[in-house]
Parts: C-alpha cells; sequence; structure tokens
C-alpha cells in the first residue's frame, strides 16, 4: 500500500485513496456532478453484487444512485477502513439511511436501515474505471423481521426465507 511521501505535488489528487474518498463525499452529499468527476464516464462499470445484474455502466449506475437516494433520503455512508495500491483502493464501511420509500421491493418502513458494504476500486489516470461492490444487508437477527426477509427475497431471489438457497 503506498502513502503520500515522497509523490509528487499532482500525484497526491490522483492517488486511489483520495479519489475514491472524494468519490463517496460526493454521494454523501448528493452531489452527482461531482461525483461523475471521479470517474471515466467511457470506462466506468459497476458491479454492485446482488442489487445490479453483473456490471453496468456510468448512467444505469447513476439512474440506481438516484433510485436509492429517493427511497433512502438520509443515506450517509460512513468509512471505517481504506487501503490502497498503486492503482485500487479497498474500503470497507456501513451505509445507513431511514426507509422513507419502497426500495427493491421493500417498503417504506419508516425504520432506520443499517448494511455493511465491501469495496473494490480500480483507479486510472486519476479517474474510477471499476467499482465492485458487495453489501450485507441484515442480520441474524433481522431474519425474524418479515420486512427484511421480503427486502433480501428481492434482493437475492435464490435464497429462502431461513436464507438457505433453494432445494
Amino acid at each position: 500500500m503506498s502513502s503520500a511521501e515522497g509523490s509528487a505535488p499532482g500525484e497526491v489528487a490522483n492517488r486511489p485513496s483520495i479519489v475514491y474518498k472524494s468519490f463517496l463525499d460526493a454521494l454523501n452529499r448528493q452531489d452527482l456532478d461531482a461525483a461523475t468527476r471521479c470517474v471515466n464516464v467511457e470506462r466506468y462499470r459497476e458491479n454492485c453484487v446482488a442489487f445490479t445484474k453483473g456490471f453496468v455502466d456510468w448512467e444505469d449506475a447513476k439512474a440506481s444512485v438516484l433510485t436509492i437516494w429517493k427511497a433512502l433520503p438520509d443515506l450517509r455512508v460512513e468509512l471505517h477502513e481504506l487501503a490502497e495500491g498503486s492503482d485500487c483502493a479497498l474500503a470497507r464501511g456501513t451505509v445507513r439511511g431511514t426507509a422513507q420509500g419502497r426500495l427493491y421491493g421493500a417498503p417504506a418502513t419508516q425504520r432506520s436501515f443499517e448494511a455493511s458494504f465491501f469495496d473494490y476500486v480500480k483507479i486510472a489516470d486519476g479517474l474510477i474505471i471499476e467499482d465492485c461492490r458487495v453489501a450485507v444487508v441484515g442480520s441474524e437477527n433481522d431474519r425474524e423481521d418479515p420486512d427484511c426477509r421480503r427486502f433480501a427475497r428481492t434482493v437475492r431471489p435464490e435464497q429462502t426465507d431461513d436464507g438457505a438457497p433453494p432445494g
């Protein structure tokens, strides 16, 4: 993993961790223009595992985040750990919000929502070109909550109510 020490002045702004944090800060401000400045819109592809059907381009990723912001208008991303390589960033954090609208088939419960996430972001020429994210929705305690089970079935339809694969 790298550090800013010994970097040329222009290189610091292009460090994967700085680019990624700038992207997350823009998303937390719900500023898609600023988020767009952090990505290569021609090369960008995103896979939000279990939420998107494989990789999507920047336009589809923006449409997805707008849908999420509509359902969870107070959505916040909290970063717990961030590591970087020469062309990538790895992150672990928590996403929180309040379910004020329907999202992926889940009802607007007006209750708080929390999910852990892991993110791998590939950077080229100071811009994000690939983002692969895994969000862990719910906990063992949530399995008894019918709204959480309905949401999990919508997100991961191959699982049964008890979380086991069908069969």
